[in-house]
């Protein structure tokens, strides 16, 4: 009894057309096709996954920057299952402009403590700096933590607006992250100034310190990027400073003020 319906079955096989066998197995073949790659499609990902946590950027923010250290103030959640074991930090610097201090009075060095050191400026592009990490995200949670931003050298008045993106890693495998959208912050000098009569226009050093950092930002104004509010306000102060420049020159060179 056990051989009596395959036996049927390949007697009925046998009596139909070449035609007819065909429009039987291909749509039967295609049916099995998709089944299996359907299944390999859910399987080979758990495979060759080595974490099933799936962290995510929720904000990069910056704060700090004009008279004390630049901070990036990071919140990541965690979509994943699994917790997720962040063990690195990296900032990419992709460009950045050396903004010079014109001359207050003289500079004296400060110590700020900074969590990762950052060149001022890098000599190549991109530029990664990095820090180890050790913060814990479970399944569903949101987590907050801080990153000072600092530059290399000490001693010297100025600072350095930077183009850069955050890049976190964590779980197994030196290649697992998660990259933040290129930001535009302001870092300062671990200098502070002491003494506040500032020179005036009148003063061609001054305005020639003024013309480069006014170049300096312009050029960091066609990066791509979210910018900082400090960021944000040095934009519109070197845009005012540039036209008080250009009216004081034009108002001296029609005798109205002296050189």
């Amino acid at each position: 009894m056990a051989t009596l319906a395959p036996s049927r079955i390949r007697i009925w096989w046998r009596t139909l057309s070449t035609t007819e066998k065909t429009g039987i197995a291909i749509p039967l073949i295609c049916a099995i096709a998709a089944g299996v790659f359907g299944t390999i499609h859910l399987i080979i990902p758990h495979i060759f996954s080595n974490n099933d946590a799936e962290p995510t950027f929720v904000d990069v923010g910056m704060r700090g920057e004009k008279n004390g250290p630049t901070v990036a103030d990071i919140k990541i959640r965690n979509k994943g299952k699994e917790v997720a074991f962040i063990k690195g930090a990296e900032i990419e610097i992709l460009d950045s402009r050396y903004l010079d201090y014109c001359p207050q009075a003289s500079p004296v060095p400060a110590s700020f403590t900074y969590e990762i050191e950052l060149p001022a400026p890098p000599t190549k592009y991109p530029h990664v700096s990095s820090i180890p990490l050790s913060q814990e995200v479970k399944s569903g949670q949101t987590d907050r933590f801080e990153i000072k931003l600092g530059t290399g050298t000490a001693g010297i008045p100025g600072g350095v607006l930077y183009h850069f993106k955050v890049r976190l890693k964590y779980n197994e495998g030196e290649r697992t992250h998660i990259e933040s959208e290129p930001q535009i912050a302001y870092v300062n000098y671990p200098t502070i100034i002491a003494g506040s009569t500032p020179l005036g226009l009148g003063d061609k050093s001054f305005r020639e310190c003024n013309k480069r950092n006014i170049e300096s930002v312009w050029h960091m104004l066609d990066k791509k990027g979210r910018q900082s509010p400090y960021a944000t306000e040095l934009f519109f102060a070197m845009t005012k400073r540039a036209a008080q420049i250009r009216e004081w020159e034009q108002g001296a060179s029609s005798g109205e003020r002296g050189p």
